[in-house]
C-alpha cells in the first residue's frame, strides 16, 4: 500500500482532534513495558469496550500481543514532558523503562499504573485484532477502574503545546 503524505496544514489540523494522551503498560510476568498513545476511544458501554492503535514495531505491542492484557494510565495535566519522552521515544526491548521511585503500583492483571500525573487507571482485557498496516488496532474490554486525581486530562493539543513541536 503506498504511503500518503499530507500537507503541513493538515498534519497541523489533525493535532486539534479531541484525543488525549495516555500511558499504556503491559507485563508478561517477566518484563514490564509501556510507551506514550494517543488513540483510545470507548466504542460500547455495556461492555464497557475501547479501541486501541499500537504500531507493530514497538515492544509493547509485541508483550500486549502476549498476554492480551493491559493498563490505560489517562494522563493528566501535570504530566511532564521527562515522562513523556521517557515512555514514548525509548524502547524497552534492551532495559527497563520502569525505574526504581517511580509513581506505578500493581494492577490485579499484572501490569503497573500510574499513581500520580494521571487522573485515572484503567485495567482491560483484549478482545479483537484488527491489522491496519503499520498499527494493531486492539479492541479491549474493561476489567477495572480507579479514580487517581482530579485534574483534567492532558489532551494531544496541550501535549503538543508543552513539547513545543511544532506541526
Amino acid at each position: 500500500m503506498e504511503k500518503s503524505v499530507i500537507s503541513a496544514e493538515a498534519a497541523k489540523i489533525m493535532t486539534e482532534l479531541s484525543c488525549g494522551m495516555y500511558l499504556i503498560t503491559v507485563s508478561d510476568g517477566i518484563k514490564d513495558n509501556g510507551c506514550i498513545i494517543n488513540s483510545a476511544m470507548q466504542i460500547t458501554d455495556d461492555p464497557v469496550r475501547i479501541i486501541i492503535s499500537l504500531n507493530k514495531h514497538s515492544y509493547t505491542h509485541k508483550l500486549l500481543q502476549k498476554t492480551g492484557e493491559f493498563n490505560l494510565s489517562v494522563l493528566d495535566s501535570s504530566a511532564s514532558r521527562e515522562l513523556i519522552e521517557h515512555f514514548g521515544y525509548k524502547s524497552g526491548r534492551d532495559g527497563s523503562k520502569f525505574a526504581e521511585g517511580m509513581p506505578f503500583a500493581r494492577s490485579k492483571n499484572g501490569a503497573l499504573y500510574l499513581t500520580s500525573m494521571s487522573c485515572a487507571a484503567l485495567s482491560f482485557e483484549n478482545v479483537a485484532l484488527t491489522d491496519w498496516d503499520s498499527h494493531t488496532l486492539f479492541t479491549a474490554e474493561l476489567k477495572d477502574a480507579r479514580s487517581i486525581s482530579d485534574k483534567p486530562p492532558m489532551s494531544y493539543r496541550d501535549y503538543h503545546k508543552m513539547s513545543g513541536l511544532d506541526i
